[in-house]
């Protein structure tokens, strides 16, 4: 099973360019940041929204750059 999944990281990282890496970081990283806010959220409100915004952003940085293309 370990195998497998170096062997699709391998694929994935010679199959896509530079910038879709990136992408796919920022949509990683932004979805992360929604739950942890969403946890946040639970104990402090104005700290969840702080969060909120920042993944957002994230998120406006991915579309802004083009969006993501559908894996095919």
């Amino acid at each position: 099973m370990l195998q497998t999944i170096k062997d699709m990281l391998v694929e994935w990282n010679s199959t896509h360019t530079e910038r879709a890496k990136l992408q796919h970081a920022y949509l990683v990283i932004s979805l992360i940041g929604i739950m942890v806010a969403g946890l946040v959220g639970l104990l402090d409100y104005d700290s969840s929204r702080a969060l909120l915004r920042i993944c957002f952003a994230g998120l406006g940085i991915c579309a802004a750059m083009g969006g993501l293309k559908p894996i095919v």
